[in-house]
């Protein structure tokens, strides 16, 4: 009984972690049939089984980090950080400017707020660590102390970080504190990327719909989907050309309309995702290049100790 107790909570465990790193793609390796054929090729192959051994501990590795990102996340829900665009005097009162309202359905605001913790957290920590300072606003915002002043930024998870900061310290007003005629200088706290109430909420929901690309795409397939999917896309289609930022409206997010919304290939980018696939795609590339000098003869064969896929030697075997 305690053995099958412990079993029950190991299984547990691996689904929950395999969600975490994976999204719902993650269930397809609890799949009795896959993990049945893992365990054939592990048994015959001297590199799959090394490669479940990795992933045994890489999977819990990146699991545990990312619950620790979502307690960060809870801590700060917990304690609300400073809102952004407080006017803070030099008297230490501060005095908000009214929230930025969304039109987003509260149930789907939870939700991908849930989703989405793991990586916010863990980019709140980071924005810590290096020094930033953060406010909530819609989201929460990490951003460059005065004099720096941002001219854009990136959202990671729910986080946004705005990590453009412009050369010269921004604005005049922004370099020595925001005020209004006969009355006390304030400093307006945060990035103050926005130069009014109505770009600001315009800017705001387009980071918004970042925001639900971001918790659709981690549900399906983990944390990394997004930023994956927005360079290879940012490669072919860079800047206003990009479909995320379409997605979420050109205007909005500060960009101009391109003439056209066809390709403009960043080929440096291009040449190094191109890298990148046949280093990950070497095994395969050097299996298929058997099957075409050999048939089907060819992708069954192997050398000892090592399946088809990760026999060395290209159009046979050594």
């Amino acid at each position: 009984m305690r053995t099958a107790v412990g079993r029950g909570i190991r299984e547990v465990a691996r689904g929950v972690g395999l969600f975490l790193c994976l999204g719902a793609l993650g269930a397809i390796w609890l799949l009795p049939s896959v993990r049945r054929r893992r365990a054939r090729r592990a048994a015959h192959c001297r590199q799959c089984a090394r490669n479940g051994r990795i992933a045994a501990v890489v999977i819990p590795c990146c699991a545990v980090l990312l619950l620790a990102g979502a307690a960060v996340r809870a801590q700060a829900a917990a304690v609300p950080l400073t809102p952004c665009n407080v006017h803070v005097y030099a008297n230490g009162a501060a005095v908000p400017e009214p929230e930025v309202q969304l039109d987003v359905d509260p149930t789907w605001d939870v939700s991908r707020r849930v989703v989405l913790a793991g990586v916010s957290g863990l980019a709140l920590a980071g924005g810590r660590v290096a020094g930033m300072d953060e406010c909530q606003s819609s989201q929460p915002i990490l951003f460059w102390r005065p004099p720096a002043t941002s001219a854009g930024g990136s959202v990671i998870g729910e986080t946004f970080l705005a990590w453009d900061t412009v050369a010269n310290g921004g604005r005049a007003s922004e370099r020595n504190g925001f005020g209004i005629s006969r009355e006390d200088i304030y400093l307006r706290f945060g990035p103050n990327i926005a130069v009014d109430r109505a770009e600001l909420e315009a800017l705001a929901g387009h980071e918004s719909v970042h925001v639900d690309q971001a918790a659709t795409l981690t549900s399906i397939g983990g944390p990394l989907t997004m930023p994956l999917l927005y360079s290879v896309d940012n490669a072919f289609f860079p800047l206003e050309r990009n479909h995320f930022e379409r997605a979420a409206g050109l205007d909005a997010g500060g960009y101009t309309e391109p003439p056209d919304g066809g390709p403009d290939p960043q080929w440096s980018a291009v040449a190094a995702i191109v890298v990148l696939l046949v280093l990950l795609g070497f095994r395969r590339l050097r299996w298929l290049s058997r099957v075409a000098a050999q048939g089907g003869a060819g992708a069954a064969t192997h050398e000892p100790g090592r399946c088809p896929r990760h026999s060395r030697g290209w159009f046979r075997p050594r």
